[in-house]
Parts: C-alpha cells; sequence; structure tokens
C-alpha cells in the first residue's frame, strides 16, 4: 500500500508538472524559495532546522555554484579575510593551501601559537570548530581559523592515521612583506663589486604598504649605483592589484603593465610611463607564485627589464572585487580576468620563467607507500630524495627497489626505523630536511646569482 501510495504521489506530481518547463522571473524563483522554506517550517519533523539556518543554506548553494575565489561572507568574516592580504594581522600563525580538495599547512611562522602548540608543515586541516572543511572554499577556512585577538580557535588535524586536536590563540602577528637579502651568506664566492651592484629583497606578499616599502629602497638603491634588483617572490601567492601595478609604474619600461577584460569584454590598461627603468630586475618565482606576483613576472619576462628564474607559476590571473547587499552580507566575485602585458592569457596557464630551474615539491601524501606502488606521490618523494642525494635514478611514479633502497638510507640518516617503507613519519622528514637544506643550498637563488655575474661581465 505504501509503495502503490508513493507510485500514486509521483505519478500525479508527473502530471502535474509535464507541461514544457518555461524560464521563471527572479519574482518566481524568490516566491518558490519562500514557499518551500514555509512547507519546511510548518511541516517537516525530521531534526530541527530555523527560517534562518534555511535561507543560509540556500545562499551557501547559490555560493557553491561560483568558482574558488568568490565567496558570501558576513561582514566579519570579510574583515578577517581582507587581513590575510595584508602583513599585519591576528590569527594562529600558518599559512594554507587547497591541495586536491583538501587543506593542508604548508607555512608555520615564528610568533604565532600554531608553532607554540607544535601544528607542522604537511597537517592536513580537516575541522575548525567541530565543522568539517572539506567541501569549503579556502577563503572561507581561513575566515574560520581567524578571529579576534586573545580568542582560541579549535582545530583539528591529521597527521598520517593520528588525528590531533588543539585549541590555538589567535594572535597579533607580524609579518614584514619586504625582508633583505644577503647575497654573501648565499654565494660567500660573489665578487664584492658585483655585490655592490646588487639589491636583494625577498617579498612575500602584495600587502597594503610592500610598494610604499619598496618605493623607499628604490631611491636609496638608485643613488648608491645599484644595477640590478633581485626579488624573491617564490611562495608570494598575490595580495592587491594596485599593490604590483604601483611597484611595476616605478620599475618597468614605458607600456601596459596588465589589462583586464570583464564580462562585457571590456578592458581597461594599467601602464608603466618610465623611459629608463632604474634596475635589470632579476625574479625568482615557483609554482606557488600566484595573482598578483603573476602580472609582476608576466610583466617582466615579456618588457625586457630583466629575467625571470624558476618555475612555471600557479596561474591565477582573475581579479575578485567585494561588494556588500542591504543585508549586510559581503559578496566577493571574480569580476575580472587579468592578461600579461603582451596580452597573453594567465589563468590556468601561469608564467614560465625564462630560466626554468625545477624544484622538489612537498611531499603531501596520507598513505604509506611501498615497494611496487605507481601514483604520483611516489614521483614526489623520489624527487625529493634525488634532490637530498639519495637517488641517482630519473623521478617517476613507481616505487622500485632503487627507491625503497634510497628510502632505507634516508631514514638510518634521520634517525628513523630503516624498513624501505615511505610511511607518514618518513614524508614528514623529507620535508624537514628539504626545508633546511634550502637554508645552504638554493639552486634557484643560485642561479639567479650566476645569471647576474654573467650578465655583468
Amino acid at each position: 500500500m505504501k509503495k502503490l501510495i508513493s507510485v500514486l504521489t509521483v505519478a500525479m506530481m508527473l502530471t502535474m508538472f509535464g507541461h514544457p518547463i518555461e524560464a521563471k522571473t527572479d519574482e518566481e524563483y524568490l516566491i518558490e524559495i519562500q514557499e518551500t522554506v514555509n512547507l519546511i517550517n510548518e511541516l517537516y519533523v525530521g531534526d530541527e532546522v530555523t527560517k534562518d539556518e534555511l535561507y543560509e543554506s540556500a545562499i551557501k548553494g547559490i555560493e557553491s555554484m561560483l568558482d574558488a575565489y568568490s565567496g558570501i561572507y558576513t561582514q566579519e568574516e570579510a574583515m578577517e579575510l581582507v587581513s590575510t592580504l595584508n602583513s599585519d594581522y591576528v590569527g594562529i600563525g600558518v599559512g594554507v593551501q587547497m591541495i586536491d580538495g583538501e587543506v593542508y599547512i604548508t607555512q608555520v611562522f615564528d610568533g604565532g601559537d600554531a608553532k607554540d602548540k607544535g601544528v607542522m608543515i604537511n597537517d592536513q586541516l580537516i575541522r575548525v570548530n567541530g565543522e568539517e572543511v572539506k567541501g569549503q572554499d579556502l577563503d572561507s577556512v581561513v575566515s574560520k581559523i581567524q578571529g579576534p585577538e586573545d580568542t582560541t580557535v579549535d582545530i583539528e588535524l591529521l597527521r598520517g592515521e593520528q588525528t590531533i586536536a588543539l585549541t590555538v590563540e589567535r594572535r597579533h602577528i607580524m609579518i614584514s612583506s619586504v625582508e633583505p637579502l644577503d647575497l654573501k651568506q648565499i654565494d660567500s664566492s660573489i665578487d664584492s663589486a658585483i655585490q655592490s651592484q646588487v639589491a636583494a629583497y625577498t617579498i612575500d606578499t602584495f600587502s597594503e604598504g610592500t610598494d610604499e616599502q619598496l618605493f623607499d629602497i628604490i631611491k636609496v638603491k638608485k643613488e648608491a649605483g645599484v644595477k640590478y634588483l633581485l626579488l624573491d617572490m617564490r611562495d608570494n601567492t598575490g595580495g592587491y592589484l594596485e599593490t604590483a601595478v604601483n611597484m611595476g609604474k616605478v620599475l618597468l619600461p614605458e607600456g601596459i603593465i596588465t589589462s583586464l577584460v570583464n564580462k562585457e569584454g571590456e578592458s581597461f590598461v594599467y601602464r608603466s610611463y618610465i623611459e629608463e627603468p632604474p634596475f635589470k630586475i632579476v625574479l625568482l618565482v615557483n609554482g606557488n607564485s600566484a595573482s598578483a606576483t603573476e602580472i609582476f613576472a608576466a610583466a617582466v619576462k615579456e618588457s625586457g627589464v630583466g629575467v625571470v628564474i624558476g618555475e612555471q607559476t600557479f596561474g591565477k590571473g582573475v581579479a575578485q572585487t567585494f561588494y556588500q547587499t542591504n543585508s549586510g552580507q559581503i559578496v566577493k566575485l571574480t569580476t575580472e580576468e587579468f592578461l600579461s602585458r603582451d596580452g597573453n592569457t594567465i589563468h590556468g596557464i601561469g608564467v614560465k620563467p625564462d630560466i626554468v630551474v625545477d624544484m622538489p615539491e612537498y611531499i603531501f601524501a596520507q598513505d604509506r607507500l611501498y615497494i611496487g606502488d605507481n601514483s604520483p606521490q611516489v614521483k614526489v618523494v623520489e624527487e625529493l630524495l634525488s634532490y637530498l642525494g639519495y637517488l641517482n635514478e630519473a623521478p617517476d611514479e613507481t616505487f622500485e627497489r632503487a627507491t625503497f633502497e634510497a628510502v632505507k638510507k634516508f631514514q638510518t640518516d634521520a634517525g628513523l626505523y630503516s624498513y624501505g617503507v615511505c610511511d607518514y613519519t618518513t614524508q614528514i622528514a623529507l620535508n624537514t630536511v628539504y626545508i633546511q637544506s634550502k637554508q645552504t643550498r638554493d639552486p634557484q637563488m643560485q642561479r639567479a646569482i650566476d645569471w647576474i655575474v654573467e650578465d655583468a661581465k
């Protein structure tokens, strides 16, 4: 009888709604949503759900149809999100990235409580305040981690098979976006005469004020007779478009810096009007260099003002704009695509350096890797082992005998149980040793210095 009633009901519904579907007006859609919410509110006997929750879910459903860079936020969430673009912010002191749909810790900053609580690079973030982060966009996750100073947030991390629950304090953290580099520490053999011609800096983000810091540097270095400006923008995921444009206006030769194209195909062009740039620019980028960094990198490459060295950049070639609705919600929308100086597409492609110097990625695997396994993660492990001097064969996706022996040797040297299986502890150790090795051996930076030495002859 139940099945019969169900079939009859469905048949009636099909009969009622069997006519051709016509496009609904905005008003009809709003009425339909309101009627559905009212129906659920009046008759639904499942778990209790409020009208507010239903309407918020409808908004989240709309949000899920947008790209990864758009989102809908409360005013508080939006303010916290904007603060992440600056080097002066309140947070727990981590950098995160979305990798294959999962959120991983990729940076742990000094001064943050996360470092004090033992959070490590390679930890997978699975919950914030009890809410699963899987399926959420990265901006939403970041906004939940952040909050008022001296408050706490509960996070859960997955480290191998171990789940770690932590209560972490939000602190005021200062990270200078422009930091000087000592070339003598990087290459002790560099000639002092050449060193005096080079100004070298790391730029971690295009935050508010990054351009002004650089303006002061440019003035001083130009007066001192510096000829080369070495800028390390590896892992710089971007920031404010205006900051990148302002930097381009004082460093790049006359011409287009970037063009922004909207939905209607209309373009807005940012230009530099400098007849003679103050320096030759040597720019370092990698696969995490994104957005505003890519605008600057493409302009350096295509203007001929210098050279770009490193790895293909990330490929985020779209710009977002914040809007406030009458209800007070903040909507961040992808509104424009930006093109390079020569009109080339960056989104989904990235910027290929003039001189490619590939480096291994970090290993982000949640599974043990055994001899005979075949996966992209095996190749990452082999690249790390090769870079660290444990593997002589060309890295591929197959865990072969040579890989097994290399893992065993690494485990012995790292003080781990040496049995050839690349377990999670070994993966963490590979990342850690790799990070440490880059402090004294940096092929990309060394190639930049070599280029300057060759060019100065």
